[in-house]
């Protein structure tokens, strides 16, 4: 074959690749169009975001993960999960950090109360500014999504693998019972412990229990290992399948963020070789306390030990270690 033949299907093959990431790039930026998008403020000043805070935005993107409780539009609902998702670009990994929902905390303009009050008082904007200020943070975005969402966002990429104990069985099943009769569908029960394919209401379900271990502790910890499996079956499927993500995830989802920036952080986390997942719970254990106030169990931490443990582990990469 002359040179200027292979020359002539060089061209033509680069060709074709080229067209491919264009249309899928344009394919991707329709898709995006699909977003519930919310506006919350956009100022630090706004966001309750310090000035050192703000200086690290070049180091680490945190994304606050809200799961919500809330069934329809006229119902509020409250924060039922509360994580951040830190995007560590200095230690190359992913960091998800689980907040207790009954952290003590000041919410501004009502008082001390459970953070989880935070986005029933004033939605994402209240959650996101109560996270900065309190832990002194550089969140600028959000992610929520409502039970209904999480199950059709795991359903659209075909089920998550999950370690399931023996203990925890019963519960889920409970659970499983109840998102059935209240979605007026039938739902599989999970009849063996082990590593299992789960559908969403059969993850939802897994994250719902706390009828186990040390209640909502084990399930913040059920929460991120769900998260993990739905990143790492959403990296595993490839660069070549984000189109197809985007359009069956997005809808499912309410974000302040915008086209560019979910591509930004998308090609980020696809291009960067972020092979590791890092999670921690906070408070962390041997750093609180649970006392009953006006009817509820916050649970009391020492809020300068505390915002010092997550400023670590987020900006410096220095895990808490219970005592």
């Amino acid at each position: 074959m002359g040179k200027g033949r292979k020359k002539k299907i060089v061209l033509w093959i680069l060709g074709i690749i080229i067209f491919a990431v264009l249309s899928g790039s344009a394919y991707v930026y329709l898709q995006l169009n699909k977003i519930n998008k919310v506006e919350i403020p956009k100022t630090d000043s706004e966001l309750d975001i310090s000035n050192e805070a703000s200086k690290l935005d070049s180091q680490v993107t945190n994304i606050a993960l809200l799961g919500t409780d809330s069934r329809n539009a006229a119902d509020a609902g409250h924060s039922d999960s509360i994580m951040i998702l830190s995007i560590d670009k200095i230690h190359n990994k992913l960091k998800i950090s689980s907040i207790m929902r009954d952290t003590y905390v000041n919410l501004e303009g009502h008082g001390m109360n459970i953070i989880t009050e935070a986005y029933h008082y004033g939605g994402a904007a209240l959650s996101v500014k109560t996270l900065n200020s309190t832990f002194d943070l550089n969140i600028k975005n959000y992610v929520t999504v409502d039970f209904d969402g999480l199950q059709n966002i795991i359903d659209s990429i075909g089920g998550i693998q999950l370690n399931i104990k023996s203990s925890e069985i019963p519960y889920i099943n409970k659970c499983i019972d109840d998102i059935a009769k209240l979605n007026k569908v039938s739902v599989k029960h999970i009849r063996t412990g082990g590593k299992q394919q789960l559908n969403g209401a059969q993850a939802l379900a897994y994250t719902r229990e706390r009828a186990t271990g040390s209640g909502d502790f084990d399930r913040t910890e059920r929460q991120r290992i769900m998260l993990t499996a739905v990143i790492e079956k959403i990296k595993a499927r490839g660069v070549t399948k984000l189109p197809s993500t985007v359009s069956t995830v997005l809808p499912y989802a309410t974000t302040n963020m915008g086209q560019a920036s979910i591509m930004s952080l998308g090609t980020l986390i696809f291009t960067s070789n972020m092979t590791t997942i890092d999670q921690v719970r906070f408070p962390v254990d041997g750093y609180y306390q649970a006392t009953p106030i006006n009817g509820q169990d916050p649970i009391e931490a020492d809020l300068v030990v505390l915002k010092d443990q997550i400023h670590k582990y987020i900006y410096d990469d220095q895990k808490p270690v219970a005592k």
